[in-house]
């Protein structure tokens, strides 16, 4: 609170000084060195207030704002001076200058109503929509303006140079009324929402200076005068009313600055460092920047404009915490090597158990094919005899095997297999005596199941006829309703074969023609 007081008292020093200095000025009138002295005290004042806004607001968009008002209100004192002073000997010039005059009028109050919606918005954030009605009214506003020797709405002139005004300079009154009042409505609102609330009516105070002067012009019924010297001129109070407020906005925190570095490298904990560009140190922290203290405490620089930074950094947290980590990545290291261990051997244990599931299931299917081989050869005597016999069951064992390893890698598997597993079948056969033919087109993929189950009813017709038949005929199909078609001079025992049948999809038909039978297996296929 006292450096805000501060501030203000000096705001308002300023201005009793700006007074008294427009006043002296006023003496030295009848002086034409210093006739028009004022006016260019006034808006460098105006300008410099800008360039001084211009270093110390943040929002993007209120800083524009600002500068814009500065530029108004400097352009109002610019063309006054050359209404009287540049121009002062040309009618036209001086009639356009005095038009002119009035737009700052019409601008600045639109400005400081679009400032004061911007205070606690985003940077990006769209202002209202009637925001861009103004805009064009106040565009239209300056245009008709300048058309005054058209209508002469604003000025009307007498020939001698007298003038009073028209119904434009009351529609110009009203519209500074509505959009001054507006925007102090909104800085009030926005202020009582944030933590300068309680400092309010120092923007108000300071703009209220400004305020009086102007109530005092319009109850003078013009520029007041104290002994034939002039006080202050309208333009002056006008500047005074705008630039009051928004110092005051600044000054309570309403219009965030770039201030207050000093107090805030002292309080802060950053350790830090700001040296001007021969190494002095202007702003610095309360940490101290001793390494004794602290091993592990770095410095930093960077070069900044207009000189340097420096700050320390305490890693000690930053060491403590990568120790920590490194011990978690030597313990998880640890466990994934024993996680992979476990795995590699959970892997091979069950390879091998569904490899032995696997053996054991070709086992229990050939089980009576191996026990048959067995009590063959058990008798060496009759072994020579029915060794044809046991070598086209372990033809069926080892075949039906290889199947059912396919099987077990895929769900699909060619008939080709197929054709492979009879083929060496019926070569077997022949070793008994049996003619056989075997033909099969291209081959196709199948439900490795209905290969197996096909194989299995061959084989067990095979060894149902084998002391019967004399001549076999066997073709692998390529149709998808057919696999296998065979036909042989033996009668097969359908009801033999009916329980290689179930639980399958497969369909056995038995056909006789001329004491041929043809023996049809496929997927769900009836042959008549």
């Amino acid at each position: 609170m006292p450096g805000i007081r501060k501030h203000a008292l000096t705001y308002v020093f300023v201005v009793i000084l700006y007074l008294a200095g427009s006043f002296f000025l006023s003496l030295l009138h009848t002086f034409s060195h210093f006739r028009y002295t004022e006016l260019f005290i006034s808006g460098l004042l105006c300008f410099t207030w800008g360039q001084y806004i211009r270093g110390q607001i943040i929002h993007p968009r209120i800083r524009r704002n600002l500068l814009g008002i500065s530029y108004a209100l400097t352009a109002l004192f610019v063309a006054r001076m050359c209404k009287y002073m540049f121009f002062a000997y040309s009618g036209t010039a001086v009639r356009y200058f005095w038009y002119l005059y009035y737009i700052p009028f019409c601008i600045v109050p639109l400005m400081t109503y679009q400032t004061a919606l911007c205070i606690g918005t985003e940077e990006h954030e769209h202002l209202p929509k009637h925001v861009h009605i103004l805009r064009v009214c106040a565009l239209l506003l300056s245009i008709f303006f300048m058309l005054n020797d058209k209508h002469r709405a604003l000025l009307i002139i007498a020939p001698d140079g007298s003038y009073r005004h028209g119904w434009c300079y009351v529609l110009l009154v009203i519209w500074s009324l509505v959009l001054g009042y507006g925007a102090f409505a909104v800085m009030l609102y926005r202020c009582r929402l944030s933590k300068c609330r309680a400092k309010w009516y120092i923007p108000v105070l300071l703009s209220g200076i400004g305020a009086l002067l102007l109530a005092w012009y319009v109850i003078s019924g013009g520029t007041p005068s104290f002994h034939g010297v002039r006080l202050f001129n309208v333009q002056s109070a006008f500047s005074l009313i705008f630039i009051g407020c928004w110092h005051g906005c600044s000054i309570i925190g309403l219009l965030q600055t770039n201030t207050g570095y000093r107090e805030l490298f002292r309080l802060s904990h950053i350790n830090a460092e700001l040296k001007d560009s021969t190494g002095a140190v202007r702003y610095a922290s309360e940490a101290s920047f001793d390494r004794a203290s602290n091993a592990y405490l770095l410095v930093r620089g960077k070069p900044i404009l207009g000189g340097s930074m420096t700050w320390t950094e305490d890693v000690s947290a930053i060491r403590r915490l990568n120790l920590r980590l490194e011990d978690m990545n030597e313990r998880i290291e640890e466990e994934n090597e024993l996680i992979e261990e476990e795995n590699a051997v959970t892997a091979e244990r069950t390879r091998y158990e569904t490899q032995n599931r696997l053996y054991d299931a070709i086992a229990l299917h050939t089980h009576s094919q191996l026990a048959e081989i067995a009590e063959t050869l058990r008798d060496s005597e009759t072994a020579a005899e029915h060794l044809p016999h046991s070598l086209l069951l372990g033809t069926y064992v080892k075949r039906c095997a290889n199947l059912m390893l396919l099987a077990n890698r895929s769900p699909v598997i060619p008939t080709d297999e197929l054709l492979y597993s009879v083929r060496e079948s019926l070569e077997c056969l022949h070793l008994l005596g049996k003619e056989c033919v075997l033909e099969s087109p291209s081959p196709r993929d199948c439900n490795a199941a209905e290969i197996i189950q096909t194989y299995d009813l061959f084989e067990a017709l095979m060894e149902q006829t084998v002391a019967r038949f004399t001549i076999c005929s066997v073709v692998i199909s390529a149709s998808p309703e057919l696999l296998l078609d065979i036909r042989m001079d033996a009668e097969p025992d359908a009801a033999a074969l009916a329980p290689y049948l179930q639980d399958s999809a497969l369909r056995l038909t038995v056909t006789e023609e001329d004491g041929a039978y043809r023996i049809c297996a496929g997927g769900g296929a009836t042959y008549a």
